[in-house]
């Protein structure tokens, strides 16, 4: 069975906004908040970002990675 600090760490790539193409958290706060709904939360649908403020996210490959290693953890 594997221990936690076996399990594949994510591995992040930039990504833009699904709603607004926002890039970085900056162009969400001009894009997003002016353009959705206004009863839906006022920020971008991508709430992950790095330090520089640009919005990320799992690439596919390593999210594969980490749930085939979450399953060998709880003992699927």
């Amino acid at each position: 069975m594997a221990s936690k600090t076996e399990l594949p760490a994510l591995v992040m790539a930039p990504v833009d906004c699904p709603v607004c193409g926002a890039k970085t958290v900056a162009q969400a706060d001009k894009r997003c908040k002016a353009n959705q709904d206004p009863s839906l939360k006022a920020n971008c649908m991508v709430a992950n970002h790095d330090d520089d403020g640009n919005f990320v996210m799992p690439t596919a490959e390593s999210y594969a990675a980490f749930e085939k290693g979450f399953a060998a953890f709880i003992g699927q």
